[in-house]
């Protein structure tokens, strides 16, 4: 876990049985709890560049689907990358959609993993008074 700034931030490398190579990482504002996002990148081959596919985000700030014209409230949301802002030259996590699926980051990184379809999830560990993040036991 690495602190800098007004957040703390945590990434874990996934790598499938073909090859692809994927990060999931975590961001937790130090003042705000609910300040969070959970996500997944993946790493184009071609590129070598990293998309983000899907984040999990606290209820901080309202969020504009633009190619909608529409504003979701300010709640707990999932950002989902998607062909359709892709080719209209956005970020292709741009287009969110509200849940209710989880209201805290412990809850958030649960559902994620879940719709993320990461098995086995990646270790998670308790910090005495603070949601979890990644620890690798590994070392």
């Amino acid at each position: 876990m690495e602190e800098g700034g007004a957040n703390r931030r945590a990434e874990k490398d996934i790598k499938t049985d073909s090859g692809n190579i994927f990060k999931m990482f975590i961001r937790q504002g130090i003042y705000n709890p609910l300040d969070f996002s959970i996500g997944l990148k993946y790493k184009d081959k071609s590129t070598g560049e990293f998309i983000i596919l899907l984040r999990c985000n606290g209820p901080t700030h309202p969020h504009r689907n633009s190619l909608e014209r529409e504003i979701l409230p300010q709640t707990f949301h999932i950002h989902q990358a998607t062909e359709r802002y892709m080719a209209d030259g956005q970020k292709p996590d741009k287009w969110a959609y509200v849940t209710k699926s989880y209201d805290n980051i412990d809850s958030a990184i649960a559902h994620f993993v879940n719709i993320a379809h990461i098995t086995p999830a990646p270790y998670i560990s308790k910090i005495p008074q603070q949601p979890g993040l990644f620890n690798d036991h590994d070392n």
